[in-house]
C-alpha cells in the first residue's frame, strides 16, 4: 500500500508509551485512517465506546486495566472488533491467553510498521462484507 492510497476505516490506538503513540498515530493517519489514542485501559474503554473503531492496536502490560480485560470487554461489547496485540511481553502463556480471549492477531515490540499495517489491513479486509468497497 502507498501513502497515496487512502483508508476510511478507525483504529484506536492503546500504549502507555507516549512516543509508540505518536509513531503509530503518524504512520496510520499518513495512510488515511482516522486514529484515536488511549494510554490507559480505562481510557482505552471509554474511548472505544465514543470513537467506534474497526480496529484496535491494543498493548498487553498498561497501568491499572491491562490489556487483556481491555480485550475481553471489547470483544464482549463487540465481537467484530479487530484485536491486535502488540506487546514487548514474549510469553507463550500470555499469548495463548490474548488468543484465547479473543485477540485477532500479535505482533512483538519492536515491530515494522509495515508488517503491522499489513496485518491490520488484511484482517479488515477479511472483515469486511460482501460488496462493501
Amino acid at each position: 500500500m502507498t501513502g497515496v492510497e487512502k483508508r476510511r476505516e478507525k483504529i484506536l490506538l492503546v500504549d502507555d508509551e507516549p512516543e509508540i503513540l505518536r509513531i503509530l498515530q503518524e504512520y496510520f493517519e499518513l495512510y488515511g485512517y482516522e486514529t484515536c489514542t488511549a494510554k490507559t485501559g480505562d481510557e482505552a474503554l471509554e474511548k472505544f465506546n465514543s470513537f467506534h473503531p474497526h480496529a484496535v492496536l491494543l498493548d498487553i502490560i498498561m497501568p491499572g486495566r491491562g490489556g487483556i480485560d481491555v480485550l475481553k470487554e471489547i470483544k464482549n461489547k463487540v465481537p467484530q472488533t479487530i484485536v491486535v496485540i502488540i506487546t514487548a511481553v514474549i510469553d507463550e502463556s500470555v499469548i495463548r491467553t490474548a488468543m484465547l480471549s479473543g485477540a485477532d492477531d500479535y505482533i512483538l515490540k519492536p515491530f515494522r510498521l509495515q508488517d503491522l499495517d499489513s496485518k491490520v489491513h488484511d484482517l479488515i479486509d477479511l472483515r469486511r462484507q460482501p460488496g462493501e468497497a
